[in-house]
């Protein structure tokens, strides 16, 4: 015992901290139960789940993903660290497009997530190839495929699971570098769109079919979750997702912002199935219905399969329950509850002036809005009735007409948000009557030549519209009914015009999610370009704007193929949403 442990009465001991950090103290005995109390909170702090299993009881697992190419790969990735006992070994980037850079945006993205979860440099992050192998017996070298190899061999009795969810380039190409991994590698993989028949057109196998007929004739330890007869049941909408992922942690926030931003009302989660396959395998789950089969032989040139009676067995996922795997993710985030109230955000009255439109920041319980007492306009003008028109929105119908030359203001007492919170002290809005004006822009639709292939589009007006008039819908994509009935192939341009009414005065951040280009023109001057000459891509800028009416002009390009186009964004009291349809107007010319 040293001197000073003799004078203050100390001893030594090593402390580890819940977050994972060591740290050798001098605590006096009348101390401990602070740390013990600390040690109990940070414990408290921990993610929500079982408690750390004992190291030999963990899964080795490596991921292999193009974790870029869609939105699904990062709930992939989220699901597979916020499992206990998995023992993520590492993530290794795969390309998704066969073209350089690819495989750096998987890269790069995986690494996000990583700082999203508080990870990174915990878990290494390996590089693939940017290219497909060159045939079935030729790997394409790479700091992944080294990677894989590596820990296959690792001094470890445990086998090793990889979970691909892209193109097979990287597993493929270990596996040629030095086969002595075959038995001791477990492979997860979706792809292939049909069983038993295969297909030309899916599209993990399509990014490498040499690593295709590499992986399912080598007779290794195969998991095989087809995409079309399995893994393409495992959807969801935007409104689930952000209901139950909404303020739980950092990265769901982030799941949130990229279905959002993804732009369509519904979406298979494909690449989660490879982590629930393999619960299923290590933990006992029941998530899918898995068959045990002959590996076929696969045809490289249309990655047909071939039935080989012979072959090695594999193992074909045919089933899932959708249910039971988007419980088990929603599960393991923290959970939350919602305590903000709702806010009135607008009120106006265009058109007709026996009528106001109510906006508010978040879903309403609907049974709230029913009470016609619960609505008062000042100067006196009785409600005759209420309508919920959208989760957000209620119309009111009143006894008599508003007068355009008076302003008025509309309070609500009684509405509650799905929650059951009250509305908020920001229950009052002033307006002014607008019969001149009516809901939505003003859309004229041109079908452009092959020479129209970048905005600002030239003067359109020797062209033949193909549509003129009202829409409601700012939400354009080729998923979507809408008043676009045009050929995918053709190339077209979309002129929406009117105002953007601001209801605070603020800084506001206005972006645009555009396939395939968009310019958004505010009070004459240009805002927001985005633009990268093909394929989606995102924009925004931040803008100060009074209350009141502010002229917009929306030009949409499309080059052929698929096509979308959502307008959002941030200000007081929201969150980043699609701008609601209500807050544009124009004028009857």
């Amino acid at each position: 015992m040293s001197l000073r442990q003799r004078i203050f009465g100390e001893v030594e001991v090593e402390w580890r901290f819940a977050f994972g950090h060591d740290m050798r103290v001098m605590m006096h005995p009348n101390i401990r139960v602070i740390l013990l109390m600390a040690s109990s909170v940070a414990l408290a702090l921990r993610p929500t789940g079982n408690p750390a299993p004992a190291e030999s009881s963990r899964v080795r697992v490596l991921l292999d993903t193009d974790t870029f190419n869609e939105m699904d790969d990062q709930f992939f990735v989220t699901y597979a660290l916020m499992e206990p006992r998995f023992e993520i070994e590492g993530i290794c980037a795969t390309q998704y497009r066969v073209t350089e850079a690819s495989v750096d945006e998987s890269y790069y993205e995986a690494r996000r997530i990583l700082n999203l979860m508080g990870m990174s440099g915990r878990i290494p992050l390996r590089m693939g190839s940017d290219t497909a192998m060159p045939d079935p017996q030729t790997p394409r070298s790479s700091p992944a495929s080294r990677f894989i190899v590596e820990r296959a061999l690792a001094k470890d009795p445990r086998p090793l699971h990889i979970l691909a969810v892209g193109a097979l380039t990287n597993v493929a190409s270990a596996y040629l570098e030095n086969k002595k991994i075959r038995d001791r590698i477990r492979i997860i993989w979706l792809g292939g769109s049909r069983w038993p028949e295969g297909a030309l057109s899916e599209f993990n196998a399509v990014n490498d079919r040499a690593a295709v007929k590499c992986i399912i004739e080598a007779g290794l330890d195969l998991t095989q979750i087809p995409t079309e007869t399995c893994a393409q049941q495992l959807t969801t909408t935007f409104a689930e997702t952000e209901r139950r992922l909404r303020h739980r942690n950092a990265v769901a926030d982030y799941l949130i912002d990229l279905y959002r931003d993804y732009g369509h009302d519904q979406k298979v989660i494909w690449d989660m199935t490879a982590v629930a396959c393999l619960l299923q395998q290590t933990e006992g789950k029941r998530f899918f219905t898995i068959t045990d089969v002959p590996a076929p032989r696969v045809d490289e040139a249309t990655l047909k399969y071939i039935p080989n009676p012979e072959g090695a067995r594999m193992k074909v996922c045919t089933g899932l329950d959708r249910e039971k795997i988007f419980a088990d993710f929603y599960a393991r985030f923290p959970p939350t509850a919602d305590l903000d109230p709702p806010y009135l955000t607008l009120a106006c009255s265009r058109d007709d002036p026996r009528a106001v439109t109510l906006t508010f920041n978040e879903d309403l319980d609907p049974d709230s809005v029913r009470s016609l007492s619960g609505f008062r306009l000042q100067p006196d003008v009785p409600v005759r009735g209420v309508q919920l028109v959208d989760a957000r929105t209620v119309r009111l119908q009143l006894a008599a007409s508003l007068d355009p030359s008076t302003a008025y203001t509309v309070a609500c007492s009684e509405v509650r948000d799905v929650a059951g919170n009250p509305v908020g002290p920001r229950n009052t809005f002033r307006f002014q009557p607008q019969p001149e004006m009516h809901d939505g822009l003003r859309a004229t639709l041109y079908a452009a030549g092959s020479k129209l292939t970048k905005l600002p589009v030239p003067e359109l007006s020797d062209r033949a519209a193909v549509f003129r008039g009202q829409t409601l819908e700012l939400w354009l994509s080729n998923s979507r009914k809408s008043f676009i009935e045009i050929s995918l192939k053709a190339i077209f341009v979309v002129i929406l015009e009117g105002n953007l009414e601001v209801p605070f005065k603020h800084e506001y951040e206005i972006s645009c999610y555009a396939d395939d280009a968009a310019r958004i023109e505010l009070d004459g001057r240009l805002l927001v370009e985005a633009d990268l000459g093909a394929g989606s891509v995102r924009a925004a800028s931040r803008v100060h704007l009074d209350k009141g009416l502010h002229p917009v002009r929306i030009s949409f390009l499309q080059r052929g193929g698929q096509y979308l186009l959502n307008l959002y964004w941030n200000f007081p009291f929201h969150e980043k949403q699609r701008i609601p349809w209500n807050y544009f107007c124009f004028a009857a010319r």
